[in-house]
């Protein structure tokens, strides 16, 4: 998802974050600086079949002191803006983080990166794996 910029980020190896295989991910267009060539962010779309409260997503990443916002919706966006207010947001992230998706149910996820980290130049978001799953409470 890259709005932003010219509507893509790797589209060719998106598969890579979902097949088991974190050492084969998905890695971003890279960039000089490590405002990503002043835009807000890139980012990947996650469409799953059920969601519940319990719901987390955890992100597989060798990245340093890296950001991010996920956006949940009942719809893709086009643009950033039609995503909403993002139901969570991780800073100063290192490694694999699981963050939680909360209550809001719908089934399109934004997992929106702001900051690839401290490991350029050049700048780049890396993604060894992604994916959602149900942490039950208690």
């Amino acid at each position: 998802f890259d709005p932003l910029g010219d509507g893509q980020e790797r589209p060719d190896i998106l598969d890579r974050v979902h097949d088991n295989d974190s050492q084969m991910g998905w890695g971003s267009e890279q960039y000089k600086h490590r405002t990503l060539a002043s835009k807000l962010g890139v980012g990947l779309i996650l469409t799953v079949d059920k969601r519940t409260p319990d719901d987390v997503v955890v992100i597989e990443t060798d990245m340093r002191n890296w950001a991010v916002q996920i956006f949940v919706s009942d719809t893709q966006g086009a643009k950033l803006s039609d995503w909403g207010d993002p139901v969570t947001q991780g800073v100063e992230l290192t490694g694999t983080n699981t963050l939680s998706l909360g209550p809001t149910l719908g089934r399109e996820i934004l997992v929106w990166f702001t900051d690839p980290g401290d490991d350029g130049p050049p700048f780049w978001v890396r993604v060894g794996e992604i994916r959602v799953k149900t942490i039950p409470a208690g």
